[in-house]
């Protein structure tokens, strides 16, 4: 099957993606050998947080240097979003072949699996041939009934915020919804529940009494919330600070969730630092929730859709934006709360910009835009998401994206697209502002922050790079390194998208002064090509860099796709301060480093 075969295969039984019950799932995974069985979980459900709670446990899994799994759903921008194993998306090649596999069970089945069903299926087989140490799995629908619940008993069920959702199939009273929920409560596992009312917490109680399950409930009081910015925030976990990367007192209310599970597992035996900890929580990356996709002026992108997620919203906008009104991109579902959660959001929009959603439960845009002016708000409708979010970028207009996740992708596919060619031009032209004397001295600087740090001092093979367009430059770090015994190799442009790495020859022909963009590379005649898994060390050029060590490259994606090939290589990011940004909008090619050196530090999380 190609790619576009198998997506067509798997959307094609998407009118079926909630047909509850165990037995076509039990069914297709004993024809594929049980893969589930081979692995480990921690099992996710609930209403609200599923995904921020799951993003942020596999993360601190994942520091911990445990091969993790992760299923979320849904997925943003595309599929293969749903089944990651160490951070990275299921490749084409691997979905297209486990899909093939899973197509020719199901075609034997007389009752078809289901949408879901599928997915689950081609997740499991993929976590078990890639041997994960844990799976964070997120329940698709419910829990009792959900796909995800043929598994056995977890290391750990969580349940998350729970409140009114899918009504239709899960129960009109919040117990009944809590009881369906609580299916994924298996005998003998501990449960971690968030705090929530009676209603909740009695039912869940009730059962891990006859399922023999400890429960423990989430302590908010554990926490102290210590600095809010817009771009991260910070809190004390029974006194020790943990820097969060997501926004929002509802994540930080998530983390606390995400905490105690990871207590747990702590208890079973699981081996995780406070550093592996700290380091994860830095780092964990859930798109579209209060997520700030720019700022000056802020874009905030949100998939919330019912009330809940409005009020959660609102609170974040009340901590981090206090009496500014923005211009809203909305796009929502006719099956949501979406009267209330109008009400609720819409004193904040000082006009909304309408979308209608990539589902066949949007409301038109045209109509939305007619409900939002009869509530007293200028309304316009848009045909696409790049209209809208471009007029906010000729406006200068802060916003906040929010109603939907299923046009929360095109969003943010188009505000990061946008974004990237502004802070190139910018960035580009801040260290191209830099005198010429103070560029040579500040290159000097940084060299020697990077001779210091322990990723040189061990390599021995040192990927560099010739200076152009105003780059930090690298000759005194060139000299060290000859000085020192270690080995400097160069990238060699193949064609306009491959590049290689060369250890150059001798002499002056050795080098090409007009290579590809008028970059200087070595001559491969003259030179030897380089194993990428022979590198200890790649020091890599950007044009801007957050915080957070993402580093946004020239375009090109030259760096971001030789560096997975070296398995063995730390990177270490050369930049002047001048092109540090509050947080960058990032894709999947884009990998983030080890470290950024400048004139002024060594970047590294909470160093």
């Amino acid at each position: 099957m190609t790619y576009k075969e198998t997506l067509d295969y798997i959307n094609s039984v998407r009118l079926n993606q909630w047909k509850l019950g165990l037995s076509r799932t039990r069914e297709l995974l004993h024809m594929l050998g049980d893969p589930q069985d081979k692995l480990k979980f921690v099992h996710i459900g609930g209403t609200n947080g599923k995904g921020s709670t799951s993003a942020m446990i596999e993360s601190v899994l994942r520091n911990a240097g445990y091969k993790t799994g992760l299923f979320p759903s849904p997925y943003l921008e595309e599929f293969r979003e749903r089944i990651r194993v160490g951070g990275k998306k299921i490749s084409e090649t691997d979905l297209c072949r486990i899909t093939e596999k899973v197509k020719a069970a199901a075609d034997t089945m007389e009752d078809e699996p289901s949408h879901f069903e599928i997915v689950t299926a081609i997740g499991m087989i993929y976590f078990s041939e890639m041997k994960c140490n844990i799976v964070v799995l997120e329940v698709g629908l419910g829990g009792e009934f959900d796909a995800t619940n043929i598994i056995k008993a977890p290391e750990v069920s969580v349940l998350t915020n729970i409140g009114f959702d899918h009504t239709d199939y899960l129960g009109t009273t919040l117990e009944e919804i809590t009881r369906t929920k609580s299916g994924i409560i298996k005998s003998g596992s501990p449960v971690v529940l968030y705090p929530n009312v009676a209603e909740v917490t009695d039912v869940v109680s009730e059962i891990c009494a006859e399922r023999g399950c400890e429960l423990t409930i989430a302590d908010f009081k554990r926490m102290e919330p210590l600095d809010t910015k817009i771009s991260g925030q910070t809190f004390a976990w029974d006194g020790k600070k943990i820097k969060l990367s997501l926004l929002g007192d509802y994540q930080m209310r998530n983390a606390a969730l995400a905490l105690t599970v990871i207590e747990i597992l702590q208890k079973k035996g699981w081996k995780i630092s406070e550093e592996d900890i700290m380091n994860g929580m830095a780092s964990v990356k859930w798109p579209a929730r209060f997520e700030l996709l720019g700022a000056n002026p802020a874009f905030i992108l949100d998939g919330g859709h019912n009330s809940q997620c409005a009020a959660a919203i609102a609170e974040s906008l009340d901590r981090y934006m206090p009496d500014m009104k923005l211009t809203f991109v909305i796009g929502m579902l006719r099956d949501k709360d979406y009267e209330n959660a109008l009400d609720i959001l819409l004193p904040y929009a000082s006009k909304c910009y309408c979308l209608t959603p990539d589902s066949n439960r949007a409301i038109y845009a045209e109509d939305l835009a007619e409900i939002i002016r009869s509530k007293g708000v200028e309304a316009e409708a848009f045909s696409s998401a790049e209209e809208a979010v471009e007029r906010c970028f000729v406006n200068r207009e802060s916003a906040l994206a929010f109603g939907s996740l299923y046009m929360a992708g095109d969003v943010r596919r188009a505000y990061r697209n946008l974004l990237k060619k502004r802070i190139r031009v910018a960035k580009i032209a801040a260290r191209e502002g830099l005198a010429e004397a103070d560029r040579i001295a500040f290159s000097e600087v940084i060299c020697d922050r990077i001779a210091e740090t322990e990723e040189y001092k061990i390599a021995h093979t040192i990927f560099m790079y010739k200076c152009i367009y105003g780059e930090v430059k690298l000759d005194k770090l060139e000299e060290r390194a000859a000085a020192d015994g270690k080995r400097a190799v160069y990238p060699k442009r193949v064609d306009t998208a491959i590049m290689d790495v060369i250890e150059p020859g001798e002499g002056e022909d050795a080098w090409d002064d007009c290579g590809f963009c008028g970059i200087v590379e070595p001559v491969l005649e003259k030179g030897t090509v380089v194993d990428p898994e022979e590198i200890d060390l790649i020091v890599a050029p950007c044009t801007s860099f957050d915080e957070y060590l993402n580093r946004l490259g020239m375009g090109g994606a030259f760096y971001d796709c030789y560096v997975p090939r070296c398995k063995n290589a730390k990177v270490i990011a050369a930049a002047y301060e001048v092109q540090k940004s509050e947080k960058l909008p990032i894709e999947e090619h884009d990998q983030p480093v080890d470290a950024v050196a400048t004139e002024l530090k060594l970047y590294r999380l909470f160093r």
